[in-house]
């Protein structure tokens, strides 16, 4: 429902939903619905899965949320998406 609320209101942008960095947990099932939904004609709507920290990422920020070398490689990993998509 949220994403039918988002292509309701902006009907032309790119959605990117991204998941993962702090649990791999429901990856499959999103995956799934935005299989399910380009199949039903969503061609701007994208997943972009993040992987869990690891190595010089660690270690992790409170409560398990992501240290600063993860933002930056999640910025990264988006930044490259947007431009792959839009040549920005």
């Amino acid at each position: 429902e949220y994403i039918y609320t988002i292509r309701e209101d902006y009907p032309k942008a790119y959605i990117l939903w991204t998941y993962g960095v702090m649990s791999q947990n429901n990856i499959n099932n999103i995956r799934k619905v935005i299989i399910d939904l380009k199949a039903l004609g969503d061609d701007r709507l994208y997943f972009v899965p993040l992987d869990k920290p690891s190595g010089d990422e660690l270690p992790l920020g409170l409560y398990g949320h992501p240290s600063l070398k993860t933002h930056q490689r999640m910025a990264s990993v988006l930044a490259n998406q947007i431009k792959q998509l839009t040549g920005w």
